[in-house]
């Protein structure tokens, strides 16, 4: 926020450390439509960063472009190969969901579209 100009909107980037003046745990986190600009490594490094301010029994909760299988995905590429963006990448959950699970144990999952989908991770 800018001194003085009465916007209360801010700006932060995701990869670095967390600015100063939030609190230092959080009851949920929930991000829309942020993920999929991250590969699967620093998905992973972010998730850990946000579970690590969540308070027992908080939520981690993210909705995002996913499709369910490796296949929907090529499909979807296929399908929408003129506005695909090879610079994105999108969740598979038949290939992070046992990721997520092995780090944090149960992870909530639904498939809310052919091209989205949303996880809730519980601290």
């Amino acid at each position: 926020m800018q001194e003085g100009s009465g916007d209360a909107t801010s700006a932060a980037d995701l990869a670095l450390p967390r600015p100063p003046g939030l609190p230092p745990q959080f009851d949920r986190i929930v991000s829309g439509y942020v993920f999929h600009g991250f590969d699967t490594p620093s998905k992973l490094a972010l998730i850990d960063r946000l579970m690590a301010r969540i308070v027992p029994g908080g939520l981690l909760v993210i909705g995002d472009i996913a499709f369910a299988t490796g296949g929907e995905l090529a499909r979807a590429r296929t399908l929408w190969r003129e506005r695909w963006d090879e610079e994105e990448w999108y969740w598979v959950r038949d290939e992070l969901l046992p990721l997520l699970a092995a780090r944090y144990g149960r992870v909530d999952y639904e498939q809310v579209s052919f091209c989205g989908g949303v996880v809730v991770l519980t601290r």
